[in-house]
């Protein structure tokens, strides 16, 4: 089983078990959060996708904060004698993805099916508000005569 789930602005493709290295947190190491931005899960029979992937939560524990290695940027101009190198460390968050909970998601879109099943017109209501309509015919075109000289 796996999830979609947004953290800070990132989509990430998560697995129960799994590390993930994010942008940093401001979490303390050894402190457990939960992630309510699920835009996709996938079970072992189904996809859950937007309102009944949104009910799904994701359980995680702050393992580390950590720099990436370094990016070098280098400048150059020919011709110029201008040459400039820059380095750049991102501060990340090292995740371990403890569980995903889908168990509110499918309770959920179960009762909101059943709302909906009550609320939608019998088809004896739709025939008769389609057989009382009236049909409009489009306006005639003008004819237009040109003289010819």
């Amino acid at each position: 089983m796996y999830a979609v789930v947004l953290i800070k602005g990132k989509q990430y493709r998560v697995e129960e078990g799994q590390e993930v290295s994010v942008d940093k947190m401001h979490s303390k190491e050894g402190s457990n959060i939960t992630f309510d931005k699920v835009l996709a899960v996938k079970t072992t029979d189904k996809y859950l996708f937007g309102v009944e992937a949104a009910n799904a939560t994701i359980d995680v524990k702050v393992v580390e904060h950590f720099r990436d290695d370094k990016v070098e940027v280098q400048k150059y101009k020919k011709r110029k004698r201008y040459k400039r190198t820059l380095g750049h460390k991102q501060q990340l968050t090292r995740l371990k993805i403890e569980k995903i909970n889908i168990t509110g998601a499918t309770k959920k879109t179960a009762a909101k099916k059943e709302e909906k099943e009550k609320k939608t017109p019998t088809a004896t209501a739709k025939k008769t508000k389609t057989a009382t309509k009236q049909t409009k015919k489009a306006p005639d075109k003008k004819k237009t005569i040109s003289k010819k000289k």
